[in-house]
């Protein structure tokens, strides 16, 4: 079984709800992984770093993001 954390800001963060989510395969209607479910606070926090994020990297010249 995996178990999944939110990926926020370059590293992985604990959620603060502790409320699963089962991730089911359709096929076999196995439980693959599970995860938390996130807070309103934490999903406003990751929108805000992949915001940010995106700026960042838009920003940077396309030879620098190839390299």
């Amino acid at each position: 079984m995996i178990y999944i954390n939110d990926y926020t800001n370059g590293k992985f963060v604990e959620q603060e709800n502790k409320d699963i989510v089962r991730v089911v395969n359709p096929a076999t209607e196995e439980t693959i992984a599970e995860s938390y479910k996130g807070t309103q606070k934490e999903t406003i926090k990751a929108i805000q770093c992949a915001e940010n994020a995106q700026n960042i990297w838009s920003n940077t010249p396309a030879v620098e993001r190839g390299a």
